[in-house]
């Protein structure tokens, strides 16, 4: 598309990316193209059935029809149970991954694709990576049960998937008062028995297709409304200013869990919004009001831990600490520590919690705003409502 470039544009990006040490994935799409495309206009017979075989029209059915439904009537999906459509994708996806020198790809509508075409596009992407010895990660985007997530990762498919199950139950435990941590232990542990306690699934802030977590969070949406037509009737903003606390929890959490946290564009300052399209405002870089800048600050802070804490990336994991208001989650590696403690009370509360055994000589530091008392291997961390504090050795 000569909207957003040349290939040397392209080319120029990716080097520069790769001399400050950035890794550079293309959003590929592979399910479906528009009926203005030239493939679909060449190739009609290249696509799934528009009717169904009962005169119900095939869009949008999700469950039922996972592997031929159509988006929409005019985004028709191609049928990658054949051959000559597998080929031509992977060749496409051959040929972006070696002509701009790409590091991988964020994969979408991953479970409306046939296990067969990961199959394919993985042997072929790891044969010619290795064959240069080249590194290269794939994560794919599925909606659905984590054992519906989990039979698209392997060896031989995707390296990891966002973990979507996971994200739900952070945003309904982090942006609702009524709602308990202890959701949070469950959902954690489930996600290990899933996809191992170290992985590489992808931890998220927000996504595309969702609203805002900070809207919910600050309640300039509810959880009960329709959150695209919401978005068409009235500016949706971040509500009450707690919002802005809560996605600093958000992001403080899923930075410090095994896997690849990712920020989605906007929360490292607080972008509001409703459904999609809503949720995919433009960026802004300056005039932010003070609490955008606090945001901003306290990402970049919590990016740097995660980037210098071999804890923070290689280290096992273990709740220390759990109640309704209350979430205290370690990460040691060998012996450096990183605690993480949550208060999602609206009230200044005292969090405490014994430190292993092992562990018992730690001094441990504050990184924000916490107040840490220790007396033996009793930890206590003064929170104001609604944060967080990361603990270091």
């Amino acid at each position: 598309d000569p909207h957003f470039g040349t290939d040397s544009d392209m080319s120029n990006m990716v080097e520069t990316a790769h001399t400050n040490g950035i890794n550079v994935l293309l959003d590929y799409v592979c399910h479906h193209v528009h009926v203005e495309h030239p493939i679909y206009k060449q190739h009609q017979d290249w696509v799934t059935d528009f009717n169904l075989p009962n005169g119900q029209k095939n869009i949008r059915i999700w469950d039922e029809q996972r592997l031929t439904t159509w988006f929409d009537k005019f985004i028709p999906t191609l049928d990658l149970s054949r051959p000559e459509v597998v080929k031509m994708n992977t060749d496409s996806t051959m040929y972006w991954f070696n002509k701009f020198d790409l590091d991988g790809f964020r994969h979408d509508a991953s479970k409306h694709i046939p296990l067969p075409f990961w199959r394919s596009l993985t042997h072929r992407l790891k044969v010619d990576a290795l064959s240069k010895g080249k590194s290269m990660y794939q994560i794919g985007e599925t909606y659905g049960s984590r054992s519906l997530i989990q039979s698209y990762i392997g060896s031989g498919m995707m390296d990891s998937q966002f973990d979507f199950p996971f994200y739900f139950d952070s945003r309904d435990v982090l942006a609702k008062d009524n709602s308990t941590f202890k959701n949070i232990e469950n959902t954690l542990r489930e996600t290990f028995n899933y996809f191992g306690y170290h992985n590489t699934m992808g931890y998220i802030t927000g996504n595309h297709d969702q609203a805002r977590f900070i809207s919910l969070a600050g309640g300039g949406l509810t959880f009960e409304e329709d959150s695209r037509e919401a978005a068409y009737k009235r500016k949706i903003e971040v509500g009450d200013k707690i919002g802005y606390n809560r996605l600093q929890m958000l992001t403080a959490l899923m930075f410090s869990l095994p896997g690849v946290p990712v920020i989605f564009y906007g929360d490292e300052i607080g972008i509001p919004g409703g459904g999609d399209p809503d949720c995919r405002r433009m960026m802004y870089f300056n005039k932010w009001t003070k609490e955008e800048q606090q945001n901003k600050t306290n990402t970049e802070k919590i990016t740097l831990l995660r980037r210098n804490r071999l804890s923070l990336t290689y280290g096992d994991t273990e709740i220390l600490a759990v109640s309704d208001d209350a979430f205290v989650v370690m990460r040691n590696y060998f012996n450096e520590v990183t605690i993480s403690v949550f208060n999602k009370s609206r009230k200044t509360e005292t969090v405490s919690f014994e430190l292993p055994e092992r562990f018992k000589d730690k001094i441990l530091n504050a990184n924000f705003t916490g107040k840490v008392t220790k007396e033996g291997r009793q930890i206590s961390v003064l929170l104001e409502g609604a944060t967080f504090e990361m603990l270091t050795d």
